[in-house]
């Protein structure tokens, strides 16, 4: 239940017209959004601008649990609604086609009627009584699936492919270069350096190249590689398997066989730096079969720099993972929608290479095993949890960045593995300011400054202590819970901002009654630039 938040808000200022003015007044459409300019966050990460609407004074940040239960009967979960990006046509692999039959008996009597009109069997499984042909004549298909029993359900079979990095494709790219982690990612995230033990005992597969050089890079984040590189969860047992032949494509007849198969082994944490446009049956039906017997998914997010995650990330029970710098900001080209759950390190992450060597590895292909790692490092602390229960507390110790609350970028937050580990630890009060945000819903152009509470305990009050280019507010919020983001709209005035072309904003937050556990994420400062 969410606890209630009040404010308040005193003008500090009087017989000024300043940039600010109150939400009742007169908006006029600007013809054009304004720019929140990158400037100063001295907490995590500098501030960026990003895109979610918000339509409420107040925002209050809450985690819901994620869905694992499938519909009853054969039938495959359904996605979340998306906008399924143009370039699914790209992943259907020619010719080749995906049944599930009602019993192995249906199965084979289409196999024997499709053998003798000359199609190709190219694998058959006995999971959900399926098989994979390829033909070069659809009509012979059609012919053969009159005489045949019906199938539970069909699909093409798709391509998946390792996510490669767009270059210069989406109006979001920024004008500057983004930040390298390098190898301080796990510093970053508040991994300590003593890390062994996390993952012990845990089984977590990577479905990817095997021993290519995609695959190694992925591998060695989650459990280190050598002197050379540290994994976030060194103590977990990684399999690797090989589901892109070549190294970058594969296909998802086969992988949904071998999620099937690796949770039959005990797998528990699976990871899939890859991705398809293709919403395949039988790749649904794997990822739910591994929700039902307990094992999480964690995939990439996919780096085409579109509104439309790709699958397996795009099914509700998968954890679906973009990408930031080293700054804590989103990477334009990674994908973006309501599917995203969490966000991590993705730009030039020291991993490891075959050769025992390493390289700079960017993409939600890198961001996808941090999670896969935290996941493990989390259910190695208490062997009685689920992985439903390890993601949610990923979940809940996310820091929220871009606009306040779950969006279509960050999802519910950057991972914070300090906070994950603390989050027992009582006495811990921590105030956080958030990006400056424009809601770019909004008729006036309309500033939204924000608090989150990152600590252990509720904080019984707090101010934020704006200041747009010489106009100053407090704002007061009372009773903010653990994990909760608090919100206040400012309206710019736009003639104003349209004549001086550049506003300054600057942003306090200070604890009254508690001494904040972590003061350097208490101050912002940016800008606005008029377009």
């Amino acid at each position: 239940m969410r606890n209630t938040v009040i404010f308040c808000v005193v003008l500090l200022i009087a017989g000024v017209t300043g940039f600010l003015v109150f939400l009742y007044k007169g908006t006029v459409i600007p013809p054009a959004p304004p720019r929140i300019s990158q400037g100063t966050y001295s907490g995590h990460a500098p501030v960026e601008v990003s895109g979610r609407d918000v339509s409420q004074t107040t925002a209050v940040r809450t985690t819901a649990a994620r869905t694992t239960e499938t519909p009853d009967g054969a039938e495959a979960p359904e996605g979340r609604d998306r906008e399924i990006p143009p370039n699914v046509e790209r992943d259907i692999i020619p010719g080749e086609h995906v049944f599930s039959f009602y019993s192995k008996a249906d199965r084979d009597a289409f196999i024997a009627l499709a053998r003798a009109r000359g199609i190709e069997i190219l694998g058959v499984i006995d999971f959900g009584n399926s098989v994979r042909i390829r033909t070069s004549s659809e009509a012979e298909l059609a012919a053969v699936l009159a005489e045949s029993p019906e199938p539970v359900s069909r699909s093409p079979n798709y391509f998946v492919r390792k996510p490669e990095p767009v270059v210069g494709k989406d109006p979001r790219a920024p004008e500057g270069e983004y930040v390298a982690f390098g190898d301080k990612a796990l510093a970053w995230l508040g991994v300590p350096e003593d890390n062994e033990s996390w993952g012990k005992g845990i089984n977590v597969a990577v479905l990817d190249s095997g021993a290519g050089s995609h695959g190694t890079a992925v591998a060695s984040l989650i459990t280190g590689k050598g002197e050379n590189v540290q994994g976030i969860a060194p103590g977990a047992n990684l399999l690797g398997v090989e589901v892109m032949k070549d190294g970058s494509t594969g296909d998802t007849f086969t992988l949904a066989s071998t999620i099937v198969d690796i949770v039959d082994a005990g797998g528990k944490v699976l990871n899939l730096s890859l991705g398809t446009y293709g919403d395949s049956s039988i790749l649904a039906e794997a990822v739910a079969y591994a929700a039902e017997n307990g094992a999480v998914i964690v995939a990439s997010a996919g780096n085409d720099a579109v509104e439309g995650v790709v699958y397996p990330a795009a099914y509700d029970s998968v954890v679906a993972v973009g990408a930031i710098d080293g700054t804590g900001q989103h990477v334009y080209f990674s994908n973006r929608g309501d599917e995203v759950d969490l966000v991590a390190p993705g730009v030039a992450v020291e991993a490891a290479t075959p050769d025992g060597g390493t390289a700079d590895f960017t993409g939600t292909s890198a961001s996808a095993p941090y999670v896969s790692g935290a996941i493990a490092s989390v259910l190695s602390q208490d062997s009685s949890m689920t992985t439903d229960e390890a993601v949610e507390i990923l979940v809940a110790n996310a820091d929220d960045r871009g606009a306040p609350g779950p969006d279509d970028e960050y999802g519910n937050g950057v991972l914070n593995m300090e906070r994950v580990e603390n989050r027992d630890v009582p006495g811990i009060y921590d105030a956080a300011i958030g990006d400056a945000y424009l809601d770019p819903d909004a008729a006036a152009p309309t500033l939204v400054l924000y608090i989150q509470n990152r600590g252990t305990e509720e904080i019984a009050d707090v101010d934020m202590k704006v200041n747009v280019d010489g106009v100053t507010w407090t704002v007061s919020f009372y009773g903010v819970g653990v994990g909760q983001t608090v919100s206040r709209e400012f309206e710019l005035n736009e003639a104003n901002l349209q004549s001086y072309g550049n506003v300054s904003i600057s942003c306090d937050v200070e604890i009254n009654g508690a001494t904040d556990s972590h003061p350097e994420n208490n101050s912002l400062q940016t800008s606005i630039t008029a377009p």
